[in-house]
């Protein structure tokens, strides 16, 4: 899924336009991101934890799905 995917699904469940939609999603992604690089935790219910560790450590990911993170900085 992509952002674009996002900005759509969200685009077609309320009243804003596409444009508005797309800031709402990239304010938030900004935010998420931002949160991850302070090594901060992001609880969400039905999603997990979303959490950023240093290399070596636990890595990133989140706890109940099991998905890993990377950073823009680790590449892919």
């Amino acid at each position: 899924m992509t952002k674009v995917d996002i900005v759509e699904g969200i685009y077609e469940k309320v009243g804003f336009s596409k444009k508005e939609v797309a800031k709402i999603v990239e304010y938030i992604f900004d935010i998420i991101k931002e949160t991850l690089i302070k090594e901060d935790k992001i609880k969400s219910r039905g999603l997990g934890i979303l959490w950023f560790g240093k290399k070596g450590r636990d890595g990133a990911g989140t706890r109940r799905r099991g998905a890993t993170l990377r950073s823009p900085q680790e590449g892919s």
